[in-house]
């Protein structure tokens, strides 16, 4: 076929333009290029990639119902390919024919047809809009606007352009049906998927499906609850999965393990961002050659100068509007991706901690991992993998492109990037190192906070509150300490980062006059200017990311290794689960608690045991730690054991007794598999066991919760039984809510009797076939023992009545008639003996030494009828569960003066001086270059050391500026406020009460020390800084634009009204998010601290999953709010980009209107501005936005500060009235007294009436509940005073402050309090003593030989080294405690049931320590165990609150009538 195009236009060429001015108004492209580029492209490319997603659709379920949409869809489809058949007709008989347009129309109608089927499969197959389609009709759109023009231009060819017309109505329509919703045509069957999934390309490009969320939190208040869905590939068990896998994959011992694992892991949702990040490489390097374009059109003025500005401003409209969308969407992906890497990481990190070992990991560690190492790694993620390599190519571009501007004379940016660039290198290790140590110190800082803040009961009742604040401040000042050194090579970063385009413009410049100075050429004239900084900065902008880069990735990496470094450790090796086998020829020499259990009768070793019935079986088992250990353990010589117990219908009862530190507790945890098996075998048929540590372990929820736990069923009627047999019932029945009650962070709001039975209560409710108890009873009194014993272990209990395994380690000895098999240990664990109880009860053992004689079950029944079972909550009477508090919803002034204050007045005025000169030297510089390529010298290039000069000297200031400014902000008045904030709520936090401390959840105190610190040191400081750069620079440069341009000043009017308007809507939304992610992080801190307090307990009974599930509802919970705040900044970014898309377009829309009254020089300097602007007014809006919702943290700690409760009085006297010796005696005296634990609430004790004589040893008992402690905490000032008065040496306590009166009070609790430290500091907190004595107190309650076999060296340093946990068992530190009362030496000592969990033997010499080493001291004791009374001078009995009474104990016991007779006679009758 003759080909018969025109030749005339040159339409045979490529083009793209057409050669011949007079063709078509000289401005169209060629029709090759038409047929080429705009026709056969398209359709090849949707041709190619239609099979692909074809065949992917087809192989899903369908999701979506046909309605009347689909057959719109496909009527319109159908109508299109009909359409494009017409154009082939057309084509083929028009005049202008040719091989390339029958080819375009030919492949149209392929294309047509593909999008008939793929039309069909996307509707039915896919929840979302089809993006392939979307993109597909949306180029060829536009493509067609230039093919119809040119047909309708082509008069010869009417029925083409006619077609082509109809069709492109009908790929609007088309269009316009495809990017509908289908939400409400999806199938029930299909799960709700979020508002981003079911978004087409356009909605989500645009980010309009955020619209309804904006709206919502302009209007009202958002809750976590009323969030939309996030996008299904955050959920963090599917990250959970990927990460475990590609971690899995990779060599862990290679040094960047963990990163090649993430790579792998993401590598396509990192690869897809390249896609929109080029392209927006390409806009920005189209820009420069726009803006000089417009500058030489301008310069013309026939008609194709007036089509071209035209086109001109169509091609300004695309690039800046592509330039925007293109940002956004890479920057959505990446932070979608960082999301993903924070969620899979913190996930992995809990999956993780729940199978290490105990003791290889603290309590916080793993929450430092997630709160900074995590949080840190999210923040450089996206600058560093997916900015980074993007920058590099444009830095490349940029290089070239300006060498073809200014010639060899570019070298001189390019020696200052240089430069920049080494130093930047040179200085990324030390900001890693400096930085790393810096969270190390923050992390060592949270882990002390947190470790006091679990135990705030014990510190206050201690009265060490000023000693662990003062501990708690030391530690906050030397992490700000180091912290300033990484600060001050921050503010080198600083200027490392911002010198550049300052210098690089003044070499450039320079390097240029002063070449043409030599070569006798002229300099600058004002287009070459604007030409030439629009290039540099197009140099300069990557460089600066990459200078920021290169720090941030040294810190990544520092991040990632210190995951890397904790996902290595070793996890522990449960040898229960198959009966493994460790055999070694003879006990191995280990420095560790181990207890030896040998040479059992019948050999049974997992599945060869022979006994299919068959519940435990030890063989010459030895438990124990290679190092770091209590005790030293070994077997007893020759002597050997056995132990093999079967299946009973009644279960078996065995009792495990032995003196303090003898390894009972290590034994119990040997069989839940938390003790290494150091040698033997050891075969358990059910490892998922009932366990109850000594220290009871309660998670921050409901007893109710706290009892049924993660138990696969509710039984009701089980559960009633479980509670009246663990004597909950009364309890229940006066606590405000029954078992709804919340039990506070570590069981804070119950006593501890309370606790004990319900961490009883789950394990009888599990029904699990083995159950290990530790020293459960020791917090009860002798009723509620009896009583829980007779209906949990006792021969018809419930544990009896499932047929349950029991192990009891006690020392409630009086029981061990009912044990069907006792094991006494002894010294360094061992087995001294091993028998029933009739056997080893006359064997002159250990057994028979205790004295215990067997009763008849109606005897230890006793007489109970009128026992009231309640016991006594610290805090469990204190009204209603506390709610969370307010969100600040608005952060007014007076938070932007709280936190200037803490600032300090004077620094700010300073900073602000910094910042003005800054500005105006920044905005000086381009009215001095303006003014010099102006000027007359500029042509005879004379004057020219006066002009290079000054704006040397103008740029010297402005980098002097820059680093005063950044070195006052951040390294002298940001470290102020840290201090001054901490401070304010460390204080805060220590003075109020304990009715406001234990309706508190601990995480969300942890959490203000934590995340709010986090957000005032690191991200509230950083948005303060550069909001303030940002505004006045912005404040100059509007100017200068103005001066330069006077028609910008038509827009700011609107530019202001919208940015005013946009923030105010958007920062609503903002601000809450930012808060509900700080809420929504502390119910996954209190989680964690969960789940690492009860990491045995959670293992023992197999909940693992269950616990690792719950991670992940609460981390998907806590994610949502930090992607969708990141996805609305993209929004506000793109929203603020769009509107200076605008105001630029318009400028050379007007500009090319009224091109006889512009200066072209001018614009081309507006149009720079407008970009610098642009980049200005995106980074003030954000950097002010994050300023007002880090502000966040300030309101927080303002409204805590203000609004938290303080235990101290008005009538207090203040310190130095009181006498340093107070008090000198110790008398106590009581008069009238009324307890009560808050106001309006009925008093627990009253009318309490009560003399003690100094140095009098006073004794208080009475049932469980009657106010026993009460009175105690009244003296501690720990409950408060509804009337009365209680004196002190005379003194009303009530005019002492509270925490005066507890440090002159010794004080010992059932609970030993020891904290992350030296034994130094643990044994003397307020460091009074000298190491002498504390040797010596240590020596006396006999823990010294125990720390001194475990750790060798001086005395000081043994005295200097940490108290580990394992170093003491329970007794033992119990012991310890008791030796810090030794060193504290007070006239008045209170004891409430300090021996609980000491054996008999160590009882006894705690009695004898405190008759020979406390005799002249006053003693209040609360006891259980009535003997240990016997030899004080006076008892007191309380009942029902009150003193009913008072008398010498041994006379009180002869007397019949006397109520402490009678308690003492029914201690008798249970032992």
């Amino acid at each position: 076929m003759a080909d018969t195009i025109s030749v005339v236009c040159g339409d045979g060429d490529f083009g793209p333009g057409i050669p011949t001015p007079g063709c078509r108004g000289g401005f169209d492209f060629t029709m090759l290029f038409e047929n080429t580029m705009l026709s056969i492209a398209p359709a090849a490319g949707f041709l190619l990639l239609m099979p692909l997603r074809a065949l992917q659709l087809w192989r899903r379920p369908t999701k979506v119902k046909k309605t009347l949409i689909y057959d719109l869809k496909l009527a319109t489809a159908g109508l299109f390919f009909l359409l494009e058949i017409a154009v082939l007709v057309c084509v083929t008989q028009s005049s202008v024919k040719s091989a390339s347009s029958i080819a375009g129309a030919s492949l149209n109608i392929g294309a047509a047809a593909g999008l008939i089927l793929l039309t069909h499969l996307e509707h039915i197959k896919s929840i979302r809009p089809s993006f392939l389609i979307s993109l597909y009709l949306a180029a060829t759109l536009l493509f067609d606007v230039a093919r119809v023009r040119t047909a309708w231009l082509l008069s010869t060819d009417v029925a083409t352009a006619a077609v082509l017309t109809v069709s492109i109505v009908a790929k609007l329509l088309l269009v316009a049906l495809e990017t509908r919703e289908k939400r409400k045509s999806m199938l029930l069957t299909e799960k709700e998927p979020s508002l981003e999934s079911t978004s087409g390309p356009f909605n989500r490009g645009l980010f309009v499906w955020l619209n309804g969320l904006l709206a919502s939190g302009y209007s009202s208040l958002l809750s976590p609850s009323a969030l939309p869905a996030t996008y299904e590939e955050l959920e963090s068990a599917s990250l959970l999965q990927r990460f475990r896998d590609a971690w899995m994959r990779v060599n862990r011992e290679s040094s960047y393990a963990l990163f090649w694992a993430v790579l792998k892991c993401l590598r396509w949702e990192i690869a897809v961002i390249a896609i929109p990040r080029l392209s927006l490489v390409a806009l920005r390097i189209a820009q420069p050659f726009m803006i000089s374009r417009a500058v030489a059109i301008l310069q013309l003025s026939d008609e194709w100068s007036l089509k071209a500005g035209y086109g001109l401003i169509g091609a300004f409209a695309l690039v800046l509007i592509g330039t925007a969308v293109m940002k956004a969407a890479y920057e959505h992906l990446g932070f979608r991706a960082t999301t993903m890497i924070r969620g899979g990481l913190i996930a992995l990190v809990y999956e993780h901690m729940m199978v290490l070992p105990l003791g290889g990991i603290n309590e916080s560690s793993a929450m430092s991992l997630m709160g900074s190492d995590i949080e840190a790694l999210a923040e450089y993620f996206h600058a560093t993998l997916c900015d980074t390599w993007a920058n590099v190519v444009q830095l490349g571009i940029a290089i070239w492109l300006l060498y073809t501007q200014i010639g060899a004379v570019c070298v001189a940016p390019i020696i200052v990037a240089i430069g920049f660039t080494t130093a930047s290198l040179t200085m990324g290790k030390a900001i890693s190192t400096r930085q790393t140590a810096w969270l190390e110190a923050t992390k060592d800082r949270i882990n002390l906070t947190t470790e006091i803040l679990g135990s705030i009961k014990i510190v206050k009742l201690l009265g060490l509150t000023e000693a662990m604040e003062s501990m708690i401040e030391r530690s906050r000042t030397d992490e700000l300490t180091i912290s300033k050194r990484f600060r001050r090579l921050q503010v080198l970063r600083i200027c490392i980062i911002n010198l550049p385009p300052v210098l690089g413009q003044l070499a450039a410049f320079a390097a240029y006059a002063i070449v043409a100075k030599i070569q006798g050429a002229g300099t600058l004239s004002v287009t070459q200017a604007v030409t030439s900084l629009a290039l540099i900065d197009l140099l300069i902008s990557p460089l600066q990311y990459l200078l920021m880069a290169i720090p941030d990735t040294f810190s990544s990496l520092g991040c990632l290794s210190r995951i890397q470094d904790f996902l290595r450790r070793e996890p522990r090796q449960d040898p229960r689960s198959s009966g493994l086998s460790i055999s070694t020829p003879s006990p191995p020499s280990i420095q560790g608690a181990e207890i030896g259990l040998s040479n059992l009768p019948q050999k049974a070793s997992g599945s060869d045991s022979g006994h299919e019935d068959t519940i435990l079986s030890l063989e010459d088992a030895e438990f124990g730690w290679a190092e770091s250990s209590s005790t030293s353990v070994g077997t007893q010589g020759e002597k050997t054991f056995n132990l093999n117990l079967r299946r009973s219908t009644n279960g078996h009862l065995v009792m495990v007794v032995g003196p303090v530190g003898s390894g009972k507790s290590t034994f119990l945890r040997g069989l839940a598999g938390e003790v290494p098996l150091v040698r033997g075998r050891m075969f358990i048929k059910h490892p998922d066991m009932a366990f109850c540590e000594q220290s009871t372990w309660m998670a921050n929820a409901s007893i109710r919760d706290n009892i049924t736990g993660e138990s696969d069923t509710s039984d009701p009627k089980w559960y009633n039984e479980v509670v009246r047999a663990c004597a909950l019932e009364t309890d229940f029945a006066r606590l405000p809510r029954g078992d709804g009650t919340l039990v506070g962070s570590k069981g804070t709001k119950l006593s501890g009797g309370q606790k004990q039975r319900i961490a009883i209560a789950r394990a009888v409710y599990s029904r699990k076939p083995v159950a290990c108890f530790d020293d459960v009873l020791s917090g009860l009194d002798n009723t509620t023992r009896q009583d829980v014993f007779t209906g949990v272990f006792g021969p018809d209990g419930l544990l009896r009545r499932i047929g349950c395994t029991v192990f009891l380690a006690t020392h409630s000895v009086q029981h061990l008639p009912s044990a069907d098999l006792v094991i006494a240990l002894g010294d360094r664990g061992r087995v001294v003996e091993m028998g029933t109880f009739d056997h080893l009860s006359g064997a002159g053992g250990y057994v028979q030494s205790l004295d215990v004689v067997a009763k008849s079950s109606d005897d230890e029944k006793g007489d109970t009828s009128d026992q009231d079972q309640l016991d006594e909550p610290v805090e469990a009477l204190v009204g209603a569960e506390a709610t969370e508090e307010d969100r600040p919803l608005a952060t007014d002034l007076a938070v932007y003066r709280y936190y200037f204050s803490s600032l300090g007045w004077p620094r700010m005025g300073v900073f602000i001086t910094f910042l003005i000169m800054n500005s105006f030297c920044g905005a000086f510089l381009y009215v001095w270059l303006t003014m010099w390529s102006g000027s007359s010298d500029s042509a005879s290039n004379s004057r020219l050391g006066y002009w290079l000069g000054i704006y040397a000297s103008i740029g010297v200031l402005e980098g002097a500026s820059i680093a005063l400014a950044s070195y006052w902000a951040w390294v002298i008045i940001v470290p102020a406020a840290s201090k001054n904030l901490h401070a304010v709520v460390l204080g805060v936090t220590m003075l109020a009460p304990m009715s406001f401390l234990s309706n508190t959840e601990t995480g969300l105190l942890v959490n203000r020390f934590s995340q709010d610190m986090r957000l005032i040191d690191m991200i509230l400081p950083r948005a303060f800084v550069v909001t303030g750069f940002q505004l006045f620079s912005l404040i100059a440069q509007v100017g200068v634009a103005i001066a330069a341009l006077p028609y910008i000043a038509a827009t700011l009017p609107f530019i202001s009204f919208t940015l005013v308007m946009l923030q105010r809507f958007y920062l609503r939304t903002s601000r809450q998010l930012r808060l509900i992610e700080i809420e929504t992080k502390a119910p996954l801190y209190s989680h964690f601290i969960d789940s690492l307090a009860g990491l045995a307990t959670v293992r023992a009974f197999h909940w693992t999953p269950s616990y690792v599930q719950k991670t992940f509802r609460l981390l998907d919970i806590a994610q949502k709010p930090f992607y969708l705040l990141l996805c609305i900044q993209r929004w506000l970014e793109l929203v603020l980009n769009l509107i200076v898309a605008a105001v630029s377009v318009l400028m050379v829309a007007i500009a090319v209107a009224l091109r006889d009254r512009v200066n072209p020089g001018l614009l081309g300097v507006g149009l720079v501005m407008m970009t610098g602007i642009a980049h200005m007014m995106t980074d003030l809006i954000q950097s002010w936005t994050l300023l007002e919702t880090s502000l966040g943290a300030i309101a927080r700690v303002k409204h805590y500060a203000e609004t938290t409760p303080n235990e101290q009085s008005a009538i207090e006297r203040a310190e130095p009235e009181i006498k340093a010796e107070w008090p000198t005696r110790g008398a106590l005296e009581l008069k009238d007294v009324a307890v009560t634990y808050g106001e309006g609430m009925e008093p627990v004790l009253r009318q309490a009436n009560l003399s003690i004589r100094a140095g009098e040893k006073f004794g208080l008992c009475g049932r469980s509940g009657s106010g026993k402690s009460s009175l105690v905490m009244s003296i501690l000032r720990l409950a408060e005073l509804a009337s009365g008065q209680i004196l002190i040496d005379g003194e009303d306590i009530s005019t002492i402050p509270r925490s005066l009166v507890r440090r002159r009070i010794s004080c010992l609790s059932q609970e030993p309090f020891m904290f992350k430290s030296s034994i130094r500091t643990n044994a003397d907190p307020t460091g009074q003593a000298s190491d002498a004595e504390i040797v010596s107190a240590l020596q006396r309650v006999g823990v010294w030989s125990v720390m001194t076999s475990t750790i060798e060296g001086s005395e000081s340093h043994v005295l200097s080294s940490n108290l580990d946990e394992n170093l003491l068992s329970h007794g033992q530190r119990q012991l310890f405690c008791f030796a810090r009362v030794l060193l504290k030496k007070s006239k008045v000592l209170l004891l409430d049931e300090p021996t609980s969990s000491l054996d008999l033997q160590t009882d006894a010499q705690v009695q004898k320590l405190i008759r020979t080493e406390l005799n002249d001291c006053t003693i209040i004791m609360v006891a259980h165990r009535l003997n240990t009374l016997l030899d004080f001078d006076r008892v007191a009995v309380v009942d029902a609150g009150q003193i009913i009474e008072i008398g010498e104990p041994r006379v009180l016991m002869e007397q019949s009538t006397s109520r402490f007779a009678g308690l003492l006679e029914w201690e008798a009758a249970t032992h």
